[in-house]
């Protein structure tokens, strides 16, 4: 079952502000067995996904931060807005001893969503573009609420790489953006 085509290096939309696809690293690529996403933003608040189920669960290596400015979700390319977004805590080499701490022993809670297999293909496709702002699909394991591993789903998270992700604004005053 095809997920997506190869969007290891998505092209720039045409403002040339993000991507027009998120990227997908070759973990997540292979990985035609996994049927679950994993939701902390705007896909636990507005899912429209396809999907049989859902559970509360979380993920450990990251934390969630408002650190990503959007022109086309929140905000206006004037104007941008501010969205959540999960960074790995191993590329954040400023990130303070609680923040690594939090992300690596509490990890952040969220919604996992098991796809319909039926229009599995699309729904990937259309999550692809929809978490395009300079996000990468990822495979993570998921944890319950005693801290037992209880499956893998792809995640979405944003690099803090300027010259891969112009979105990406840091731990700035949100005034500046919202």
């Amino acid at each position: 079952m095809e997920i997506a085509e190869d969007n290891s290096s998505p092209d720039l939309d045409r403002n040339g502000s993000c991507w027009a696809t998120a990227k997908v690293d070759p973990a997540a690529h292979e990985r035609k067995d996994i049927r679950i996403i994993f939701g902390y933003g705007s896909i636990m608040w507005r899912p429209a996904l396809d999907y049989t189920s859902s559970f509360p669960a979380r993920v450990k290596g990251y934390v969630r931060r408002f650190w990503q400015s959007s022109v086309d979700h929140r905000g206006t390319v004037d104007y941008p807005g501010r969205v959540a977004t999960l960074l790995r805590c191993k590329d954040l080499p400023h990130t303070s001893s609680r923040d690594r701490a939090e992300g690596e022993q509490e990890g952040v809670w969220g919604m996992a969503y098991v796809l319909k297999d039926d229009g599995f293909d699309d729904t990937m496709r259309m999550l692809d573009i929809r978490e395009k702002n300079g996000y990468t699909r990822t495979v993570a394991t998921l944890y319950d609420a005693d801290d037992k591993a209880i499956g893998e789903a792809f995640l979405y998270y944003g690099s803090i790489d300027i010259s891969e992700n112009p979105m990406y604004t840091g731990p700035g005053r949100c005034e500046n953006d919202c």
